[in-house]
C-alpha cells in the first residue's frame, strides 16, 4: 500500500491432507515507509476447493504473540490470543472472505514496561457478503467487543471499561475489480513530490475511482455500551465519567441510481460525571442525539460539473476564479431541479430537568423567495426550567454572546409556543416552524417579524393552550 508493504520471508507450505490442503504461510511482517514493524509470523490455513469455482473453504489460526515495534520512537507491544476459532469462505475474485466466523478470546496488548495492558475478552468478526451476476458484492461486516477494558499501572490501574463495541457496516455492489487502480493511484499521489503542487486532475481521478469501488454506497454505526473513564488518581478533578451508551454513524448510499443520501448521526444517552466540578453548569446536557441527512442528490451532474470546472482551471488558470463563480450559480439549479433536502429526524438535547426535540425537512427550491422551503417542529419540555438555567449560566458566564442569543430568542418564542403536557403530565412547548414558498417564515402560524422586525415594544402574542 501506500504506507506500508507486506513482506513474507521464507516459502509458503502446502500438504495434502484427504479432501483438504494444511497451509503455512512464510513468515509475514508489514514494513511501515516510517521504519516501524508489525511481525505477524506464521499463518495457518486448512483449505478445501468449494462447490463454487474460485472460491475456498477456509479455517485457520493467527499465531501468538505478535509484535509491533518503532525503532524511531522507541515504541513497542505485544498482541497476545488466549483462544480462537476462525472459519470462511475465500473468494479469488473478491480478493478476501466472502463468508468469515472469526472469533477470539482473551485477546490482550500491552508494552514491554507493563505501563499499560488493552484487554479484550471476546472478539468476534463476521462478513456475509453475496455476488450478483456483475461481480458486486453486497451485504453486511460486522465486529463485536465485550468487556473492553485499559488498565495503567502507573495511573492507578483500571482506567477505562467498555462492556460493549459493535463496528457494523454493509455495503452495496461494491467492486473489487477497481481496487488495484485505486491503490496504484493514491500510491502515485502519494509517492509525488511533497514540494509540488497538488494535482487536482490527479485527485479528481482518484475521487472518481473510489466511487466506482464503493458501488452503490455503504452504511455504517458504531456503537458502544456501558462506557466507564476513570482517574483513579485524579489528576483531572474527576473520579469517573459513566455513558451508558453512544454512537456515531455515517452513510454514503444511492451512487449507482444517482440519487445520493449522506446520513450523519451522532449521540450518547446516560452521562455522568462523578464528582461534579463546582463550575459545572446545571444546563449541560446528560443526553444527545443528532441525525441529519441530506437527501436526492444529484451526484452525477455535480461531479460531471466538478469535473469540468477542475480541468477549465487546470488549460486556463488565468479562469480559475471564474470556473468556480460558475460552480456556484449552476449548483442551486441542480439541487432545485433534484429537490435536495436536508431531513432532520430524532434530534434531542438534554437532561433530567428538560429536554429538547428537533425534526423536520428543509427542501431547495429555487422558485421560493428563500431558495428552500422548510417545515421544522420544535418540542421543549419543562421549558421554564431550562430558561432559568439559562439566565443563571449567562449571569456566571457573561462574556458568553452565543448563549446569551439563544437565550434571548427562547424568551421571546416562548410566547408564540403551543403548550400541551407530555405522556408524564410535564409541561410540553411546541414550535412549529414553516418557510413558505413566497418567504413567510411562520412558528405556530404567527410571522416571525413580530419577533424580528415589529420593534423593541411589540409583545408576542399570548401562549396558545391545545386542547386535551
Amino acid at each position: 500500500t501506500a504506507l506500508a508493504d507486506v513482506n513474507f520471508e521464507g516459502d509458503i507450505s502446502v500438504e495434502q491432507s484427504g479432501d483438504y490442503y494444511a497451509v503455512t504461510l512464510p513468515y509475514a511482517t508489514i514494513d511501515y515507509f516510517d521504519g516501524a514493524k508489525f511481525e505477524i509470523g506464521l499463518i495457518a490455513i486448512n483449505a478445501a476447493a468449494h462447490d463454487t469455482p474460485g472460491q475456498w473453504k477456509m479455517t485457520f489460526a493467527v499465531p501468538t504473540p505478535m509484535n509491533f515495534i518503532d525503532p524511531k520512537s522507541g515504541e513497542s507491544f505485544q498482541i497476545n490470543i488466549g483462544g480462537q476459532r476462525s472459519s470462511g469462505i475465500w473468494d479469488k475474485n473478491l480478493g478476501y472472505f466472502s463468508k468469515l466466523d472469526a472469533n477470539y478470546q482473551n485477546v490482550t496488548m500491552s508494552d514491554a514496561e507493563n505501563s499499560f495492558t488493552f484487554n479484550m475478552p471476546e472478539v468476534r468478526a463476521v462478513y456475509d457478503l453475496d455476488t450478483d451476476e456483475n461481480g458486486k458484492w453486497s451485504g453486511p461486516v460486522y465486529f463485536t467487543f465485550n468487556d473492553v477494558n485499559l488498565n495503567m499501572p502507573e495511573e492507578g490501574g483500571e482506567v477505562m471499561r467498555i462492556g460493549g463495541l459493535n463496528l457494523n457496516m454493509e455495503m452495496f455492489k461494491y467492486d473489487p475489480s477497481v481496487l488495484p487502480d485505486y491503490q496504484a493511484k493514491v500510491e502515485n499521489l502519494v509517492m509525488a513530490d511533497e514540494n509540488a503542487e497538488p494535482d487536482s486532475a490527479m485527485v479528481m481521478d482518484i475521487f472518481s475511482s473510489l466511487l466506482t469501488l464503493l458501488g452503490d454506497g455503504f452504511t455504517s454505526e458504531y456503537q458502544l455500551s456501558d462506557i466507564t473513564i476513570r482517574d483513579p488518581k485524579n489528576k483531572e478533578n474527576y473520579e469517573s465519567i459513566k455513558i451508558d451508551k453512544a454512537n456515531f454513524g455515517f452513510d454514503m448510499t444511492g451512487f449507482l441510481q444517482n440519487n445520493v443520501a449522506f446520513n450523519l448521526r451522532l449521540g450518547f444517552d446516560g452521562f455522568d460525571m462523578q464528582p461534579l466540578p463546582e463550575n459545572f453548569p446545571a444546563i449541560a446536557p446528560k443526553n444527545f442525539n443528532l441525525d441529519l441527512a441530506i437527501e436526492n442528490i444529484p451526484f452525477n451532474e455535480i461531479s460531471e460539473m466538478s469535473k469540468q470546472t477542475a480541468q477549465m482551471a487546470i488549460d486556463n488558470p488565468q479562469m480559475a476564479q471564474m470556473a468556480g463563480m460558475s460552480v456556484l450559480f449552476k449548483l442551486p439549479a441542480l439541487l432545485s431541479q433534484a429537490e435536495t433536502s436536508l431531513v432532520i429526524n430524532n434530534n434531542y438535547l438534554g437532561n433530567d430537568e428538560y429536554h429538547v426535540d428537533l425534526d423536520g425537512k428543509v427542501v431547495t427550491d429555487l422558485q421560493a423567495v428563500n431558495s428552500a422551503t422548510a417545515d421544522i417542529t420544535g418540542k421543549i419540555r419543562n421549558l421554564d426550567t431550562l430558561l432559568n438555567m439559562m439566565n443563571e449560566y449567562v449571569r456566571n458566564n457573561p462574556d458568553d454572546q452565543q448563549s446569551k442569543q439563544i437565550l434571548m430568542g427562547l424568551t421571546m418564542a416562548k410566547g408564540l409556543a403551543e403548550i400541551s403536557t407530555d405522556e408524564n403530565g410535564n409541561p410540553l412547548h411546541i414550535f412549529k416552524f414553516i418557510m413558505t414558498p413566497k418567504g413567510q417564515m411562520l412558528i405556530n402560524g404567527n410571522d416571525m417579524s413580530i419577533m424580528m422586525g415589529g420593534g423593541p415594544n411589540a409583545a408576542p402574542p399570548p401562549a396558545q393552550q391545545i386542547p386535551q
